[in-house]
Protein backbone atom coordinates (compact mmCIF):
# COMPACT_ATOMS: atom_id res chain seq x y z
CA UNK A 1 0.00 0.00 0.00
CA UNK A 2 1.98 3.18 -1.08
CA UNK A 3 -0.39 5.66 1.00
CA UNK A 4 0.54 3.43 4.03
CA UNK A 5 4.33 4.28 3.27
CA UNK A 6 3.76 7.52 2.17
CA UNK A 7 2.07 8.35 5.77
CA UNK A 8 4.63 6.51 7.34
CA UNK A 9 7.77 8.58 5.96
CA UNK A 10 6.01 11.83 6.19
CA UNK A 11 5.63 11.22 10.25
CA UNK A 12 9.51 9.53 10.57
CA UNK A 13 10.59 13.20 8.75
CA UNK A 14 8.19 14.85 10.85
CA UNK A 15 9.94 13.44 14.14
CA UNK A 16 6.01 12.06 14.76
CA UNK A 17 5.98 8.63 16.90
CA UNK A 18 2.73 6.92 15.18
CA UNK A 19 2.16 3.19 15.96
CA UNK A 20 1.23 0.48 13.27
CA UNK A 21 -2.70 1.26 13.66
CA UNK A 22 -2.23 4.89 14.04
CA UNK A 23 -0.71 4.66 10.67
CA UNK A 24 -3.31 2.96 8.98
CA UNK A 25 -5.76 5.23 10.01
CA UNK A 26 -3.93 8.21 8.50
CA UNK A 27 -3.19 6.36 5.42
CA UNK A 28 -7.05 5.98 5.05
CA UNK A 29 -7.91 9.64 5.83
CA UNK A 30 -4.82 10.78 3.49
CA UNK A 31 -6.34 8.53 0.58
CA UNK A 32 -10.06 10.00 1.07
CA UNK A 33 -8.84 13.34 1.18
CA UNK A 34 -5.87 13.35 -1.11
CA UNK A 35 -7.60 14.83 -3.97
CA UNK A 36 -9.74 18.05 -2.15
CA UNK A 37 -5.90 19.12 -0.36
CA UNK A 38 -4.97 19.07 -4.25
CA UNK A 39 -7.58 21.05 -5.63
CA UNK A 40 -6.50 23.70 -3.41
CA UNK A 41 -3.38 24.15 -5.23
CA UNK A 42 -5.28 23.98 -8.49
CA UNK A 43 -5.46 27.35 -10.08
CA UNK A 44 -8.31 28.16 -12.79
CA UNK A 45 -8.37 27.77 -16.51
CA UNK A 46 -10.15 30.61 -17.88
CA UNK A 47 -10.03 33.69 -17.71
CA UNK A 48 -12.97 34.75 -15.43
CA UNK A 49 -11.81 33.12 -12.39
CA UNK A 50 -8.42 34.64 -12.84
CA UNK A 51 -7.35 35.05 -9.47
CA UNK A 52 -6.72 39.03 -8.13
CA UNK A 53 -3.24 39.29 -7.48
CA UNK A 54 -3.29 42.76 -6.65
CA UNK A 55 -6.19 44.73 -4.74
CA UNK A 56 -6.85 48.50 -5.22
CA UNK A 57 -9.66 49.55 -2.90
CA UNK A 58 -9.18 53.51 -3.34
CA UNK A 59 -12.28 55.22 -4.28
CA UNK A 60 -10.41 55.93 -7.49
CA UNK A 61 -10.06 52.47 -8.65
CA UNK A 62 -12.26 51.07 -11.47
CA UNK A 63 -15.47 49.17 -11.20
CA UNK A 64 -14.77 46.27 -13.46
CA UNK A 65 -17.45 44.37 -12.27
CA UNK A 66 -19.90 45.90 -14.48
Amino acid sequence: MPDLQRVADLLAAAGIPADEREVRGLAEIYRAHRSAVDSLRAMPTDHWSAPILKVDVSPEAEDHAN
